[in-house]
């Protein structure tokens, strides 16, 4: 089986060094529930289920809870936890070359 990295596209080979992120991202309900036009909640509850009646559950159920995995080298890995967004650094650069452990 071949393995690359999936940011830099490297190849992994077999006994190498490489890493597993994980992201899982999670609906952040506070329990809070904004009136709507005065309906209580069992007609807020029917609105909904009518909302999502015939779509397919693995897409609703994304809106709730999705999980992703990515294989990278090390190089990838350092730069990831680097800055796993991607925000602007103040014109920093990662390093050319990361050294062993």
């Amino acid at each position: 089986m071949l393995l690359c990295c999936y940011k830099c596209g490297v190849r992994i080979v077999p006994g190498a060094n490489s890493f597993i992120v994980r992201i899982i991202v999670i609906s952040n309900f506070d329990g809070i529930i904004e009136p709507q036009n005065n309906k209580d909640l069992k007609t807020l509850l029917r609105e909904i289920e009518e909302e999502v009646k015939g779509l397919p559950e693995d897409l609703i159920e994304e809106e709730i809870f999705k999980e992703r995995e990515f294989l990278l080298c090390p190089r990838c890995k350092e730069i990831f936890l680097a800055n796993p967004f991607s925000k602007e650094l103040d014109d920093l650069e990662p390093p050319e070359s990361i050294p062993p452990p």
